[in-house]
């Protein structure tokens, strides 16, 4: 298993929350006509899996209280008596909460009103009369924000004295709870959730810039250094973090919000996270102690996860962004920063985006995969809204996957956004079919092929044998093959009879056979498919076949006395084993093959191989009897693909011709001389005899003739031998017997 397997099986089991609220998302994207169910619902249809929906309110009671005059408790340091005005009347209220002044406007729980965990009542502490409570967000049934009780700001709305906290949005609204599996990195902001919720809504995108741009270095990163102000989160960002269950400062906000990984970083020390990346004379850190700079990044999510898991780093809070695939654009992250209205100014930057990945997918194959056509253009504008870049050729979409999402790879990857976006309750049931592409490619065409020879090798009577790809140099040599240069040679064979790697089948064969025979099998017929070595160390695929003994086993019906196998039989089962090809006469090349029983294969005019008689002070070396080889090249062979062709319903005919042909004339030239004749009702035509003459010799040959549309009649088959003696005689100067 290779890291990415085992990533890809780590991000398989676990998952992460995304947790917003509703108006928080209103801001971001038109969906303030919607209500939180809609949005649940809309989610969960394109597979982003909603976990909670969940409203809250401040409780009726809870007001806006200004706090006119504080004074310390007489009886007790901890606490402090405060003066609120709440509109309608100014209440005493007692508190221990000494950061409340003159001047805040707070909380207040009048008496009579409940809370989650109590019932306000007028109460005394320490001898001092309390009419009601000042509270913390948490008192109301929100997480808490800050410590203590709350202190109200005008970033929530408009502040005076009596008014409902209930009619601030921030305290009634409705909290989301998605959750993501590990994917799906770039949904864990607000920019994330918003562009999927927009696209399958319809509804106007918030834009970023994917940027492209091919860098110097192999890291995939864009990153900038900024020189924040002191700067103070009002309530209302702080409210949401807490909400969103994370701590409450500018760079999780970012983060929440955008997708940009932001981090306070120290930027004059080495810092701990992908150790340094040299940039020119400057250095760039990530994810280090928190300091003076604020950094906002985009790296690499593969390159970071891969350079953790060999090294054993460790890492922070925001490594799982990072890792899952964050915002490319930090400019995103910028632009907040300047809307917050936050003081800053840019110090390094630095950028390295390589090219997007390119996935390019038929039309049809989208809808072959869906079970259902999807229009085009809908195809096009999903994927563009997603953030891909589309152009379409032909009957091709040509994509770039965008950089916030390193989870697409391959066109399943792609189908499935667009499946989820039209979503799958929209597919019309259909009648269930099955459509695969050809997958023909020259390694599965060289698969297949080794099989069909196996198999048809094994069906016409062969064993199959294995044997080592190490031999002796000294006997390869004594029949004149050269092996491997002695500067390429095996520096520590395994045995001296294994010193050297094979330049051919046929002698570890002629081994096989040898063993065979000392073992008292009287019929041995093996072939090997494997590689040869030339001298300079380069391999060829071969298919050697060797025949030695007789024909038959013994048995009743041959009385015991089996025939040896022969030329001609051997050849036929060689031919019908690798699929056909023709034989031509050819003379010895190497000191294995008999010098007058020796022929080339040969398949559409291309030579393929050999096929010969083994030499006879060769087969006393081995001590056989009359043995048979053939060596075929793989590379050349190929099982073509079988078509199915109409058959007629009418009756064949045969047709002999007898002809005066030169004793030197191979068939093969009759044989493309009536094949060039192209006669529609020629099915086959094979030699049957041939005898000597004292003017050369008579062959005579049989033709198999069919018509497609009728029953051939005399004059059909009389035209039909006059077209082929007339080119015969013409081409070749043969005539009839």
């Amino acid at each position: 298993m290779n890291f990415l397997n085992i990533v890809d099986w780590y991000n398989s089991q676990k998952s992460e929350f995304m947790i917003f609220t509703k108006s928080w998302l209103d801001e971001y994207i038109g969906t303030k006509e919607l209500s939180a169910t809609e949005i649940a619902n809309t989610l969960n249809r394109i597979g982003l899996e909603v976990d909670r929906v969940e409203k809250f309110s401040a409780p009726d009671g809870v007001v806006v209280g200004v706090v006119e005059k504080t004074e310390n408790h007489p009886e007790a340091d901890r606490l402090q008596i405060c003066q609120i005005d709440i509109g309608s009347e100014t209440l005493q209220i007692v508190t221990n909460d000494k950061k409340v002044k003159e001047g805040d406007f707070v909380p207040v729980a009048t008496v009579g009103t409940i809370l989650p965990s109590v019932k306000i009542k007028k109460g005394k502490l320490r001898g001092v009369d309390s009419f009601g409570m000042l509270c913390s967000t948490e008192e109301f049934g929100i997480p808490r924000v800050g410590e203590g009780v709350v202190i109200l700001d005008s970033s929530i709305g408009e502040l005076f004295a009596g008014k409902p906290l209930s009619e601030f949005p921030i305290f009634n609204d409705t909290i989301i709870e998605v959750e993501l599996t590990a994917n799906r990195g770039d949904c864990l902001s607000i920019h994330g959730i918003s562009r999927d919720l927009a696209t399958a809504l319809k509804l106007e995108i918030p834009k970023s810039r994917d940027l492209e741009e091919k860098g110097e270095f192999d890291l995939d990163y864009n990153i900038s250094y900024l020189e924040v102000s002191n700067f103070s989160l009002p309530l209302k960002i702080r409210t949401r973090l807490a909400i969103a269950g994370k701590k409450e400062n500018l760079e999780n906000y970012i983060t929440h919000q955008t997708g940009v990984v932001a981090k306070f970083v120290e930027a004059d020390e080495k810092l701990e996270f992908l150790e340094t990346l040299s940039c020119g004379s400057s250095q760039i850190g990530i994810f280090g102690k928190e300091g003076s700079s604020l950094e906002l990044s985009y790296i690499d999510p593969e390159e970071i996860s891969k350079t953790v898991f060999e090294k054993g780093l460790k890492t922070d809070e925001k490594y799982y962004n990072s890792s899952r695939g964050s915002e490319p654009d930090v400019e995103l992250g910028v632009s907040l920063l300047k809307e917050l209205g936050v003081e800053f100014k840019i110090g390094n930057s630095f950028r390295n985006i390589s090219p997007k990945r390119e996935v390019s997918i038929e039309i049809s194959e989208i809808s072959n995969l869906i079970g259902y056509p999807i229009p085009v253009t809908e195809i096009e504008g999903i994927l563009e809204r997603l953030g891909f870049e589309v152009s379409k050729v032909e009957e091709n979409l040509n994509l770039q996957i965008p950089k916030h999402r390193p989870d697409i790879k391959n066109i399943g990857d792609v189908v499935e956004e667009i499946l989820r976006i039209v979503g799958i309750d929209e597919i019309p049931a259909v009648e269930m079919r099955f459509s695969e592409k050809n997958r023909n490619s020259e390694i599965g065409n060289k698969i297949e092929t080794r099989k069909r020879i196996r198999n048809s090798a094994i069906s016409n009577g062969f064993f199959e044998t294995l044997l080592y790809v190490f031999g002796e140099e000294k006997l390869f040599q004594r029949y004149g093959f050269k092996s491997v240069t002695s500067e390429k040679r095996l520096l520590n064979p395994i045995v001296e009879s294994m010193d050297t790697l094979r330049p051919t089948l046929t002698i570890g064969l002629l081994q096989a056979l040898q063993r065979n025979i000392s073992f008292g099998k009287s019929r041995i017929p093996l072939f090997e498919i494997g590689n040869v070595v030339s001298k300079d160390r380069k391999e060829t695929e071969m298919v050697a076949f060797a025949f030695s003994g007789n024909l038959e086993e013994d048995s009743l019906s041959n009385s015991g006395k089996s025939k040896k196998i022969d030329f001609e039989t051997f050849s036929k089962m060689v031919l019908k084993s690798i699929g056909g090809g023709e034989l031509l006469q050819s003379s010895a090349e190497t000191e294995l093959e008999h010098k007058f029983v020796v022929a080339k294969i040969v398949r559409d005019e291309i030579s393929i191989g050999k096929i010969y008689k083994l030499h006879p002070k060769v087969q006393n070396d081995f001590d056989l009897g009359e043995t048979y080889i053939a060596e075929i090249e793989f590379s050349k062979l190929a099982y073509p693909i079988q078509l199915a062709k109409p058959y007629s319903k009418f009756q064949s005919v045969s047709r002999d011709l007898s002809v005066v042909v030169p004793t030197s004339l191979e068939f093969i030239q009759i044989r493309k001389t009536v094949e060039s004749l192209e006669i529609p009702i020629l099915v086959e035509f094979y030699p049957v005899d041939i005898f000597e003459l004292e003017n050369g010799s008579s062959l005579t040959i049989r033709f198999q003739l069919q018509s497609m549309e009728k029953t051939l009649e005399e004059s059909d088959m009389n035209i039909f031998t006059e077209t082929v003696l007339s080119a015969l005689k013409e081409k070749l100067g043969i005539d009839l017997r």
